[in-house]
């Protein structure tokens, strides 16, 4: 529900966090340099639509904590919506590795599979 209320103040929080977030970095950007609080930073950059730079804050959260499987499943996400469907993928599969016990992100990763498999045939043809 509160999701759904806020949309309509995405816009207008896209643009405050990115201007936060452009104050944060030219006064220096250092935080303390922990998994959560890169996996933090990365939800932030990606609420301010800064996907690409969202992406390499949760890789550096899970290359210092790569049992992460909640950062793996973002990072999955967040490749979906850029198409990048391969890395998606491998994602998914990693967050699996380390936590079995998610069934929507193993419908969500045979989904992908099937996708990619789909494409692949397509590709020959």
């Amino acid at each position: 529900q509160v999701g759904s209320d806020a949309q309509s103040y995405d816009v207008e929080t896209r643009i405050m966090l990115r201007n936060a977030l452009f104050v944060f970095e030219r006064r220096g950007g250092w935080i303390d340099d922990t998994p959560a609080n890169h996996a933090m930073y990365a939800r932030l950059l990606y609420r301010a639509a800064r996907i690409t730079d969202a992406v390499l804050a949760a890789r550096r959260a899970v290359t210092s904590d790569p049992e992460d499987f909640e950062t793996w499943n973002f990072i999955a996400a967040m490749q979906l919506q850029v198409g990048n469907l391969k890395h998606a993928e491998k994602a998914y599969a990693r967050s699996l590795e380390i936590n079995q016990d998610q069934s929507e992100i193993k419908k969500q990763r045979t989904q992908l599979i099937n996708e990619l498999t789909s494409r692949s045939r397509d590709k020959i043809h």
